[in-house]
């Protein structure tokens, strides 16, 4: 048992093994990375590499700009669509008083109509509040 110990490969070493035919032994992948950094196969994919994320940056870049900007501008949307949404609801709720002042004043107020135009109006003041 203890001379099979002593048979096994060092670092680098290659076995001699026929099922793994000229593969290395485990070594930890740091030493490997610098050792075939160091080759001229290596510098050319570590260039390579470099070449790659100075093209990228610019890109990057302009998305965090851009995201930026969007950040900026979000409050005066938000504002914008508050007032927008505020609108709304005042042109709905004035519509369905006015169509119901003017049904009851006509006498052809219809329980099914006048839930109809509860049913829309409670969905124009409720839907801020399903929102968050």
């Amino acid at each position: 048992m203890s001379d099979e110990l002593n048979e096994q490969p060092q670092i680098g070493e290659e076995f001699n093994d026929g099922d793994m035919n000229g593969d290395y032994a485990q070594v930890g992948k740091y030493e490997r990375t610098v050792d075939y950094l160091e080759t001229e196969k290596g510098h050319q994919v570590a260039l390579r590499i470099v070449v790659m994320m100075e093209q990228i940056v610019p890109v990057i870049k302009s998305l965090l700009e851009a995201k930026v900007e969007a950040q900026r501008a979000l409050p005066a949307l938000q504002l914008r669509k508050w007032r927008m949404l505020l609108f709304v609801r005042l042109v709905v709720f004035i519509v369905a008083v006015g169509s119901l002042i003017y049904m009851r004043q006509v006498g052809t107020i219809d329980p099914a109509i006048a839930l109809l135009v509860g049913g829309l109006v409670a969905y124009f003041f409720g839907y801020n509040r399903s929102q968050s």
